[in-house]
């Protein structure tokens, strides 16, 4: 019996105890048997308290009369504690993730998994058996989008899509809960996101950069022991979308659970109304799927590359980058980049004007050069080092919208040898091109 059945939840006194709370309160359980009566004995008290439906209760003693606990292969850490934390992860699934179940499975606990449906189609089996293991499958939008920068029909889309895509893998989230990317939780965004029933999960303890390749196990496992509180929920990430890291990060859970433990803390998962309940983990003992396909990517935002197989998925969004006249000299004035944003895919892109969805050009330059002015039809743009240029409105397939044009001062000690950046993103950063332009530099004559 892991959580209480998800139709039902884990319904709570006025005291704050929770029906898990009052089931694992009895163990360790002398056998089976017993680890039912009292499964039964309790539900029947909250039915009685109108906790609990009848029909609940059926659901939540069929649970458990359909486990392992009390059984000889239920060899169980005890879990009854009053400071209970949960682990989740972002991201997944990644090449890191058949570790992190084993991990899970070693030290008996059951993750929280906040997974994107890009992942999730690339190795299915995995979701597949996360569910079937009793981990907690939530979402995380399909590719990794900042939710504050889609329309509300984009958002609602994204939220649905991804709901649709579990479902036919055949690994439907344990219940409507989302965490989105980047924090994108603004109020209305919330709003929109739980009226189509889904809880949004905001707080949790995470080290801020597990992120970062150049993050260490050691600073993940400190960091985020010193911030464990009853009723924490540890963020982390299983090897996220857009750099190299992960390693670290799986390398540290086993040492966050045994510190927590070694400090009084338990574990369990999270329900439908966002709080950390009881949990037991009792294994299949079925084997751990492993990476089949290559694991998707968007754009890698730091350098380094993540374990093979790899791909960095391909979106609609493509950015061009060229320069005039053909070779630049050292302080000479208005020369001029010119970048173009193109949908190379078969469907119109989702910017929409009212909702704000917004497709972002940025140019840093690089050493040597300095802009004067940036401009295009559409666009506005604004910066000075970097410069940003915003628009909303959609663009067709195929098509691309009006070139933005920035004149540019060529330093009097410029490298002979200057390359050009600038990036696109749309759809909340979901989507991301970068070009690269080599521009000649000569010196005057």
């Amino acid at each position: 019996m892991p959580a209480v059945d998800a139709r039902v939840g884990n319904p709570e006194r006025a005291d704050g105890c929770t029906l898990l709370d009052d089931v694992w309160a009895g163990e360790p359980f002398s056998g089976h048997g017993a680890f039912v009566s009292r499964v039964a004995a309790t539900s029947d008290r909250y039915v009685g308290e109108g906790l609990l439906t009848g029909g609940e209760k059926v659901a939540i003693q069929s649970a458990a009369a359909r486990s392992a606990v009390g059984t000889r292969a239920d060899q169980q850490i005890p879990n009854s504690c009053a400071n209970r934390l949960a682990i989740s992860f972002d991201d997944g699934p990644s090449f890191y993730r058949p570790q992190t179940l084993q991990n899970f499975r070693e030290k008996q606990v059951h993750g929280v998994f906040f997974d994107l449906g890009m992942r999730a189609e690339a190795n299915p089996a995995i979701e597949r058996f996360s569910v079937s293991e009793g981990h907690v499958l939530l979402s995380h939008t399909y590719n990794h989008t900042n939710m504050n920068d889609l329309s509300d029909a984009a958002k609602i889309e994204e939220v649905l899509h991804n709901e649709a895509v579990f479902d036919a893998l055949g690994a439907p989230f344990t219940f409507h809960g989302i965490r989105t990317p980047f924090g994108s939780a603004n109020t209305h965004t919330q709003e929109v996101v739980s009226s189509l029933g889904y809880t949004y999960f905001l707080t949790r303890i995470e080290t801020g950069n597990d992120y970062e390749p150049t993050t260490t196990t050691e600073q993940t496992v400190n960091s985020i022991v010193s911030q464990l509180r009853p009723g924490g929920i540890i963020g982390l990430h299983d090897g996220p979308i857009d750099t190299p890291a992960g390693r670290a990060t799986t390398d540290a859970v086993p040492q966050i659970i045994d510190q927590a433990r070694e400090r009084g803390y338990c574990f369990g998962v999270v329900d439908h109304t966002g709080q950390v309940v009881a949990d037991r983990y009792v294994s299949s003992e079925a084997p751990i799927p492993q990476i089949a396909n290559p694991v998707p990517y968007n754009f890698m935002e730091r350098p380094g590359t993540p374990p093979d197989p790899w791909f960095v998925a391909p979106d609609p969004i493509a950015i061009s980058a060229t320069h005039s006249p053909a070779s630049f000299e050292r302080g000479q004035t208005g020369n001029t980049l010119t970048l173009t944003v193109t949908n190379t895919g078969d469907q119109p892109s989702d910017a929409d004007p009212v909702g704000g969805s917004v497709v972002t050009v940025r140019d840093q330059l690089p050493p040597g050069l300095r802009a004067t002015s940036a401009s295009g039809p559409g666009w506005t743009c604004t910066g000075s080092g970097t410069r940003t240029c915003r628009r909303t409105d959609t663009l067709a397939a195929g098509a691309s919208y009006p070139p933005i044009t920035i004149t540019v001062d060529v330093a009097a000690d410029a490298p002979t040898t200057i390359t050009n950046s600038p990036t696109v993103t749309a759809h909340g950063q979901g989507w991301k091109d970068q070009a690269d332009d080599s521009i000649n530099v000569e010196v005057a004559p």
